[in-house]
């Protein structure tokens, strides 16, 4: 997975610009660079956090400053978070046409209770209280059932009913109760009974164990091989679960019971060590404890190589039943790599034509030089592939030479077990072939 790895880290990277406003704020803008060339996308913001959590949430932070700003300042008034700051390079107001009201008020409220958690207090946060209760109240109001709004997948249109959205709903308030007990404010505070009732009502409805193991990316493949179906903008909005979810319940619980015993907001935390203790401890350790039964019984794994190849026969059926042509995946692969490499090869000419014309130097000697480097890696990339192709070739001649060098009933011996070993295999995937049609032919009885 490192070249994958590689790959994500400068596809998050690439398209940000870091510089500071004139009140010394940090400010980090992201552009999208397929679509309409939006700044600083809220639905963006969210999907790229992990790798800054991980190492530097300052620049988390710089991404979302700017949105509170924006509301904060007056300009952007509606009950939800932003969509945007304008497009790009201006960033001067949403540009894009229509809001994602539960999708980005949840997003931010999430990814602020997130920061609280990772630095231990609500410094960050606490100038924009009023700004998270009203994006709260709004979630608690309109997330147990979302209307026909857009979500992060605005490419498939308004959705009414969308999970997804209930899904960032119920973060995004589990999220605010994870900063309840630490936030200190004079104005009035959600009710945390509706707040702990929704999570229960909510988490009740869609099973949330289960969301988690949705984020497997074999159980996306089998449910689209099965219903035709995928399953990923639902997935980004529940992956965040895993760092604020347990203890937002958790925290909501704790606050609504200390509150009928009469603890304040701001001190529920140490005055019922008791409670608060078999809470945390108790409904965490209940919750894992779950997660790791169900785990042992969740082998989706084994329909992989069946999935694909469903999945690749229902997507070829699509194209050519709507008169599209099919190509495929391997040479559509070639196709897209040979474009992308005559793409950056033109921009490689083109940048250094530019170079040279700035600083007066001459582009047949400066591509001469950029050539006779480039030749010199090739061959020895060429030189290190023969070494590990004759490394591979000499073990397996070494292999070889040991089999035969082996009597004629300790062949026979190792042909046995190896053709007992292919029976075996071919018996389970008989079976499993068989359980997949059977979860193929329930699937089409639905008709999802």
């Amino acid at each position: 997975y490192a070249e994958v790895l590689s790959a994500s880290y400068r596809q998050v990277m690439a398209a940000h610009e870091l510089f500071g406003d004139k009140d010394g704020n940090l400010l980090y803008f992201s552009k999208e660079n397929a679509s309409n060339g939006c700044v600083n996308t809220v639905d963006l913001t969210y999907p790229s956090a992990p790798i800054y959590l991980i190492y530097n949430p300052e620049l988390e932070k710089a991404m979302m400053t700017s949105i509170f700003e924006y509301s904060r300042s007056g300009r952007w008034t509606k009950p939800f978070a932003a969509h945007d700051l304008g497009q790009y390079p201006k960033a001067n107001g949403q540009v894009y046409g229509g809001d994602m009201p539960l999708e980005e008020a949840g997003n931010m409220i999430t990814l602020a209770a997130t920061i609280a958690k990772l630095e231990g207090n609500t410094h960050y946060v606490d100038k924009y209280w009023d700004l998270l209760k009203t994006w709260t109240d709004y979630l608690v109001d309109n997330g147990q059932d979302p209307a026909n709004q857009l979500c992060t997948d605005d490419f498939a249109g308004h959705w009414a009913h969308n999970a997804n959205l209930s899904i960032k709903a119920i973060m995004g308030v589990a999220g605010f109760v994870v900063l309840l007990p630490n936030i200190s404010s004079n104005v009035g505070l959600v009710s945390t009974v509706s707040i702990v009732t929704f999570c229960l009502k909510a988490l009740g409805t869609v099973p949330a164990m289960y969301i988690s193991m949705a984020l497997m990316s074999d159980v996306l493949d089998h449910q689209e091989a099965l219903y035709g179906k995928r399953t990923d903008g639902f997935t980004m909005a529940v992956y965040g679960s895993i760092i604020v979810g347990l203890t937002g319940i958790a925290n909501g619980i704790i606050v609504g019971l200390n509150g009928i015993n009469g603890f304040s907001y701001r001190d529920s935390v140490t005055n019922n060590r008791v409670l608060n203790t078999a809470l945390f401890s108790g409904a965490e350790g209940v919750c894992y404890l779950i997660i790791f039964f169900m785990f042992l019984f969740m082998n989706v794994e084994k329909f992989s190589k069946l999935d694909q190849k469903t999945i690749l026969v229902n997507r070829k059926n699509a194209i050519l039943a709507e008169g599209g042509v099919w190509i495929d995946p391997e040479e559509k692969n070639k196709q897209e790599e040979k474009a992308s490499m005559e793409a950056s090869e033109e921009a490689r000419i083109a940048e250094l034509k530019e170079k040279c014309a700035k600083k007066g130097l001459d582009f047949v000697i400066e591509e001469s030089k950029y050539q006779t480097m480039k030749a010199k890696k090739d061959a020895e990339k060429e030189a290190k592939d023969n070494a590990k192709k004759m490394a591979l070739e000499k073990k397996e001649a070494e292999k070889k030479a040991k089999f035969e060098a082996l009597s004629d009933e300790e062949k026979a011996a190792l042909q046995a077990k190896e053709e007992k070993k292919i029976e075996i295999q071919k018996q389970k995937d008989a079976k499993i072939q068989l359980e997949f049609e059977r979860q193929l032919e329930k699937a089409k009885a639905l008709h999802i």
